[in-house]
């Protein structure tokens, strides 16, 4: 369930670590040097170094010791060791599977956290993992879908993320946020398409059915963390695993909560504000604009239902105009089942907005 898993490591000794020195460069605007920081003391030399920042690029985690400028000057002083972030960042399925397309289990998590340990040691970074601050959790879970990904994005663009004001759809990722946290939806076939042909990996196979979709909860902060979850450090997260899931559940309990009429009630406001503004911008045939740039007359009785159109022009336009239309969209939507078979799902949106809450919602015990 957990992926990306940001660490405040609290207490370390340094000595003789296997780290890379990043040094000043000039400012060529200026004509000035960068600032450089007191970053750790090498207990091994008992030398402070003297750098931008210092960091391990490790094949399965990243660590960095760089300046804290978000420290209030008046802590300088009494907490030193505040002066400078030592943040260890990784993906615990990666980490332990080298992919990060399943979640693992409580037991690998604890392997991970322990061997995160002893490799940081062996590169001359000791720490007590169990103290450290985590500082990000990215929460997921991975569902296999009945129909391919592009079949839901219109459902899921409805859905009301609590507290995440901005959003954002890439086409293949719907990504709601804040400046604490985020919830991402996304075709995870196509971001491993992707990838495998940044890598030029000849042996995916780009061909594969897109029913792979992730959900992902993002606490950004460790503020955000402390909110969510109820508790930062890693011994915490050792005792209380179960409670991170909970985080997860209680989240998108609270967004895919409502019944699905109520996901069919804003497709049918949609359209009668659409109805509206077409009728408003007196446009001739306005309802044949609408439909032409928005909707297909097929999609009409998939998504909201013939009689519900035919109540909005009713109610936008009048009763004749309403009957006429009836003749024709019925007629229309014959003529299209008889000539092809209808390519997308055959699913109302209100299936469709089932399948994935329940399989979202489902726990595993």
């Amino acid at each position: 369930m957990i992926d990306t898993f940001n660490l405040t490591l609290t207490d370390l000794d340094i000595s003789g670590a296997n780290l890379q020195i990043e040094t000043p460069n000039y400012n060529l605007a200026t004509g000035e040097m960068e600032a450089t920081y007191d970053l750790f003391r090498d207990t091994r030399t008992g030398k402070i170094v003297n750098a931008k920042k210092a960091y391990l690029n490790h094949p399965k985690f990243t660590f960095e010791i760089r300046p804290n400028h978000f420290l209030n000057p008046s802590l300088i002083e009494s907490r030193p060791d505040l002066t400078t972030i030592k943040r260890v960042n990784l993906s615990v399925p990666k980490y332990a599977r080298g992919k990060n397309t399943e979640a693992v289990s409580v037991g690998e998590f604890k392997e991970v956290l322990t061997d995160l340990e002893k490799t940081l040691k062996d590169n001359g970074i000791k720490t007590n993992i169990q103290n450290a601050e985590v500082s990000r959790v990215d929460i997921f879970k991975m569902l296999k879908t009945d129909y391919e990904f592009m079949n839901y994005v219109e459902v899921l663009s409805l859905l009301d993320f609590k507290r995440l004001d901005k959003n954002r759809d890439y086409g293949t990722t719907l990504l709601s946020y804040n400046n604490q946290r985020q919830f991402a939806i996304y075709d995870k076939i196509e971001e491993e398409i992707i990838k495998a042909k940044r890598e030029k990996n000849s042996n995916y196979n780009t061909r594969q059915k897109h029913d792979r979709m992730r959900f992902e909860y993002r606490l950004l902060k460790s503020k955000s963390v402390k909110s969510q979850i109820g508790f930062t450090t890693v011994k915490e997260y050792h005792k209380n695993y179960d409670q991170v899931e909970r985080a997860f559940y209680e989240y998108t309990q609270a967004t895919f909560g409502k019944e699905p009429e109520n996901v069919t009630s804003l497709l049918i406001e949609d359209f009668r504000q659409g109805l509206i503004e077409y009728k408003e911008r007196g446009l001739k045939n306005p309802i044949e604009q609408f439909i032409l740039h928005h909707v297909s007359l097929p999609q009409i009785e998939q998504q909201i239902g013939t009689d519900q159109f035919f109540k909005i022009i009713k109610d936008v336009f009048n009763r004749k105009t309403a009957g006429d239309w009836k003749k024709k969209i019925k007629t229309a939507i014959k003529e299209a089942t008889l000539s092809k078979m209808d390519f997308a799902t055959k699913q109302s949106y209100v299936s469709l907005y089932r399948e994935i809450k329940t399989k979202l919602l489902m726990r595993v015990v």
